[in-house]
């Protein structure tokens, strides 16, 4: 997946994170899983917003509003009348004047939908995972909550969006103890995102990083199971060591342990 796109897209579940209500994941969502490649690429918007609420169960007006917005320049979606200039970069309405508009993926989204799809898949799943969560956290410091969101999508395989979130959180810590076990997980997270991406240097650096800053922690430490976790990061580790830059591209990469979180008493 392409930088701009994994960003744009990490983007929009951080923001769902912080507002349910938000119904952009879910509706790229949809539009990914609709799509064919040689087939059927973009929608009319009416026929989408209505296919939409079926799969959704969320109201058309609040489906309209994140399809405006998702297809403001910029955004993961182009919106374009059919009658229009192709080359003319619209604005879709807000309003029941939608007649002959057409909604699909930006074109330099769609060069990735395989991933996209993918990752849509997974954010929608994370997402549902911690509603379900919520109300366990609700009475804990954010930061416990932060730790939960992240751990969701470190154990769905999203690296990158494991940092992302907890890096909004490790800016803002006063230095100590904390800062310095949020910032060793930040680090495991994209160390783990490297060995994805096949960097075999930037993940083992990264890794060895993260593990150094979390070394002699046992226990629960803001709800993180540390007994559980870190000796199984220090053995993928080592396997990838053991692989080296060569086979690491070459074999499966080592299973990745879940990171277990609790809500503390």
């Amino acid at each position: 997946m392409r930088r701009h796109t994994r960003n744009l897209l990490a983007a929009l579940l951080l923001e769902a994170l912080d507002n349910p209500a938000d119904a952009r994941i879910q509706l790229v969502h949809v539009l990914c899983a609709s799509l064919r490649p040689g087939s059927v690429m973009e929608f009319p918007v009416l026929e989408f917003i209505r296919m939409a609420q079926r799969k959704t169960h969320k109201p058309a007006a609040t489906l309209l509003q994140a399809a405006h917005r998702l297809a403001a320049p910029g955004g993961p979606l182009r919106a374009r009348h059919a009658v229009a200039d192709e080359g003319l970069r619209a604005t879709l309405p807000l309003d029941e004047n939608m007649a002959g508009w057409m909604v699909g993926l930006a074109p330099e989204v769609l060069l990735d939908l395989e991933a996209v799809q993918r990752r849509a898949a997974a954010y929608c799943d994370v997402l549902t995972r911690l509603e379900k969560l919520r109300w366990e956290f609700s009475s804990r410091e954010p930061l416990r909550w932060g730790i939960a969101q992240a751990a969701a999508c470190f154990n769905a395989g999203l690296f990158f969006e494991a940092h992302e979130i907890l890096e909004g959180y490790w800016v803002d810590l006063p230095r100590g103890a904390a800062k310095q076990f949020v910032q060793g997980i930040i680090q495991i997270s994209v160390g783990l995102h490297h060995a994805r991406e096949g960097r075999f240097f930037g993940a083992v650096n990264l890794l060895g990083k993260g593990l150094e800053k979390t070394a002699g922690e046992s226990g629960t430490v803001l709800g993180v199971d540390c007994n559980m976790f870190f000796p199984h990061i220090h053995a993928v580790r080592e396997q990838l060591v053991a692989l080296g830059p060569l086979g690491m591209g070459r074999t499966p990469l080592p299973e990745t342990p879940p990171m277990r979180v609790i809500p503390d008493p």
